[in-house]
């Protein structure tokens, strides 16, 4: 397990498809090849950095150790979200967007960037 198993948060771009799709190809190809892919490197760097930053705060400010989780804690510990995830489902569902379809395309995205759902 790294440490960002633990600490992760995803952040993506996202960007109502209706709106995508009504933009010239142009624009498109400017988000997808170059917006897109910079703005999740420097999501990713600025994470990183903080999670060291907080690492070093947390050891330092009481001698407490940073443990690390086996691989079947780790799913377990994921899989807590499930309610989570399904009460923002109901939540977009009762704000007239597509929960279920939204959801699913999340969980998409992630499998096509080899991420797994734990549950």
């Amino acid at each position: 397990m790294t440490k960002v198993d633990a600490y992760m948060t995803y952040n993506v771009p996202v960007m109502n498809r209706k709106f995508y799709n009504s933009l010239p190809d142009d624009i498109k190809k400017i988000f997808d090849e170059e917006l897109n892919p910079k703005f999740v490197e420097l999501m990713t760097k600025s994470y990183l950095n903080e999670i060291e930053k907080l690492d070093s705060l947390f050891v330092d400010s009481g001698g407490k150790e940073v443990i690390t989780l086996s691989k079947e804690e780790l799913d377990k510990f994921k899989g807590t979200v499930k309610p989570i995830w399904d009460q923002w489902v109901e939540d977009a569902n009762e704000r007239g967007y597509p929960g279920e379809e939204m959801m699913n395309d999340f969980i998409e995205l992630r499998k096509s960037e080899g991420l797994q759902t734990h549950f």
